[in-house]
């Protein structure tokens, strides 16, 4: 917001405008309340159509979406018009025509986000694999497509318990981790707890087929399980030492969902119900 007011004061347009959209942008990524960003990102779509031009209206729009289906459920992305603005279909259309690859992909990271958050992973397709963006330099490491890698590192090992095809979730559930293994060594405020909890679903992983991850050394059940519970335990204490509240909600529901799988069903409540007092 100090870049905004700067431009404004200084006459220029660009960078004021260009910053208050980066500024609504890293509320979101970095888990502020979703009313404010959906109230700020709706004021920035509705701007006049010079300011537009700036970050088009698809971008904006898409955000407002976004935190409309995370606070009200995905039965949003149905509807023609949320609060004034474009719905998906139309969002989607203008992007499509206009070949904006970079709205496109926003759409997609949302996609998955919301798969994981609401549990909805049955029949998840992940044909354009961010991992595979990063892994290519196809494009900028920006905080949302970081954030995106995480979220896809966590699908692929959730889908690696469920589905026939575990090796090929589990490949690139190994890239994204290790991948935030290198970069919580240089930055482990950022990162640390995202490290974690991608070892956390990896040794959940072992627990229940060590076939899955081959590199890892033999070891009795019983330690694999106990690793886990420690594991899931200190991601949810980094994300919060580290003010990620909306990664440290991922954690207790993913803990909680370790829990429940092992039977500890008042563990796992007590983990449910602190990533609702969190978020």
């Amino acid at each position: 917001m100090i870049g905004h007011k700067a431009g404004l004061q200084s006459g220029d347009y660009l960078y004021s405008s260009l910053n208050l959209y980066l500024a609504i942008i890293s509320s979101y990524i970095s888990g502020h309340h979703l009313n404010n960003i959906r109230e700020n990102s709706r004021k920035y779509a509705l701007k006049n159509p010079d300011e537009k031009a700036v970050i088009t209206a698809g971008h904006s729009s898409l955000l407002h979406l976004q935190s409309c289906v995370l606070i009200e459920g995905s039965q949003v992305l149905d509807a023609e018009c949320v609060d004034g603005l474009s719905g998906k279909k139309e969002i989607i259309a203008d992007a499509t025509n206009a070949k904006d690859q970079t709205i496109l992909l926003t759409y997609e990271i949302h996609r998955r986000t919301n798969a994981l958050l609401f549990g909805e992973l049955d029949g998840i397709s992940l044909g354009l694999k961010i991992s595979d963006i990063v892994s290519q330099n196809k494009t900028l490491l920006r905080p949302a497509l970081i954030f995106a890698l995480f979220v896809e590192g966590l699908i692929c090992y959730n889908l690696a318990r469920q589905t026939d095809e575990k090796h090929e979730w589990i490949r690139i559930g190994e890239f994204v981790r290790k991948k935030m293994a290198t970069w919580a060594q240089s930055c482990a405020w950022n990162f640390e707890n995202k490290m974690l909890l991608l070892d956390a679903e990896r040794m959940f992983t072992l627990t229940l087929d060590s076939t899955c991850t081959p590199d890892l050394p033999a070891s009795d059940h019983s330690g694999n399980v106990d690793r886990a519970e420690s594991l899931y335990i200190r991601s949810i204490i980094s994300a919060k030492e580290h003010k990620f509240i909306h990664e440290e909600a991922i954690a207790n529901r993913l803990a909680g969902d370790f829990f429940f799988e092992r039977g500890h069903y008042s563990k796992a409540y007590s983990l449910f119900t602190h990533q609702l007092n969190v978020i």
